[in-house]
């Protein structure tokens, strides 16, 4: 399988894998070649593979799409970050993905009480 996992400045990674596994809003999974097609809405975590030399391999993901599509493996997350230290990568997701959550959720949380006064306002402009 070809592996490409893509974040919105582009693609990331691009491997050939024998296997790989990842985790999805409801629970871990495992693809292999021959597996069916299949979609997920990944959680952020580590997603693991196996190059073709057998070696394991990691990448930081944040949330996004998992989509396997015969023998092309495609990954869409806002955030990827490959390494080799499986350590230094769960504290990258713990700081740095969850840490960015909560801060996306307090940015989203002002935004729409700003939007619900915007509409207010022009409702109140359209009853005068």
């Amino acid at each position: 399988m070809i592996l490409k996992v893509y974040t919105p400045g582009g693609k990331v990674l691009e491997d050939e894998t024998l296997k790989i596994k990842a985790e999805a809003v409801n629970g871990c999974f495992t693809i292999l070649p021959r597996h069916t097609d299949f979609i997920a809405n990944l959680v952020p975590g580590i997603l693991y593979y196996t190059d073709k030399s057998g070696t394991e391999k990691y990448v930081a993901v944040d949330e996004g799409i998992f989509l396997k599509t015969e023998m092309i493996v495609k990954v869409a997350v806002r955030n990827a970050i490959p390494g080799t230290e499986l350590g230094k990568l769960q504290d990258t997701v713990k700081e740095y993905f969850f840490g960015m959550s909560e801060q996306e959720r307090k940015t989203r949380s002002i935004l729409a009480g700003l939007e619900t006064d915007f509409v207010k306002k022009l409702v109140d402009l359209h009853e005068r």
